[in-house]
């Protein structure tokens, strides 16, 4: 929780090195799921600072300790994470694998809020890459989930989304209408 308040006050390097401090006590003893998630927040630490290649490595320690544990809620959200730090590098076949693999997972623990974060990420994905048809359904996946769950904020942030996929087609009477 320190690392998590360090980090909600902008002290990044103070909460990298709890997190890095935390995690050799916890692997000093055995306690392997609770390295994992500080793995994760120091993963996440690092993708908030945009040092990619730093939030993959402890994404993926994560997600191979969650695994091997046999985690599947903390194993979603590792895939999610290690996901969207391989797009923001490229890495566009690993992270749509990765995000395919979070989704089963998220359904599979009933994890509907992280299945509709997922789907958007999904549908971010395959409009980057081109594939409209994939990207807008799974936007609106997603947009329709945070509806179902009564999240207003999320769903007018999904809607927006969807009406950016439908302007970059150039579609705008129709992103137009959603903007609305």
């Amino acid at each position: 929780s320190k690392i998590y308040a360090l980090a909600m006050l902008g002290r990044y390097d103070e909460a990298i090195e709890c997190g890095l401090r935390t995690r050799e006590v916890f692997l000093a003893y055995g306690d392997l799921l609770s390295a994992g998630k500080v793995e994760q927040n120091l993963g996440n630490l690092y993708h908030r600072r945009d040092q990619y290649p730093e939030a993959e490595r402890f994404y993926r320690s994560a997600r191979d300790r969650f695994l091997a544990l046999g985690d599947q809620k903390l194993l979603t959200y590792a895939n999610n994470g290690l996901a969207n730090v391989l797009s923001l590098q490229y890495h566009f076949r690993d992270a749509a694998q990765l995000y395919e693999q979070a989704l089963f997972h998220a359904e599979a623990a009933d994890l509907e809020v992280t299945r509709a974060e997922i789907e958007c990420n999904l549908g971010n994905l395959e409009l980057f890459q081109g594939h409209y048809d994939r990207a807008l359904d799974y936007l609106e996946r997603s947009r329709r989930r945070y509806t179902d769950l009564n999240m207003p904020l999320d769903s007018a942030v999904a809607e927006q989304e969807l009406a950016d996929a439908y302007l970059a087609l150039n579609l705008a009477p129709e992103a137009a209408a959603i903007y609305e």
